[in-house]
């Protein structure tokens, strides 16, 4: 699955122009079993997407990790 960052604003803008042109597409809502969390989904033709970003709790910050120089971007 793909996680895409929108704002309510922008899902229901998005809504609004595939309405608008016709396109078929299916709201529905994903629960996560780690911690009981809800996110809203949207299924266009054979794929489904997230519709928020997953608020999962780990315990830790995984963004304050130190980057590995010897890594390439």
């Amino acid at each position: 699955m793909r996680i895409l960052n929108f704002t309510s604003a922008g899902l229901v803008a998005i809504l609004a122009v595939m309405t608008a042109c016709g396109t078929d597409f299916e709201i529905d809502t994903f629960k996560d079993t780690r911690d009981g969390q809800e996110y809203k989904t949207i299924q266009l033709g054979g794929h489904i997407w997230m519709a928020e970003n997953m608020r999962y709790n780990i315990g830790r910050n995984i963004c304050s990790r130190p980057l590995n120089p010897a890594q390439p971007a």
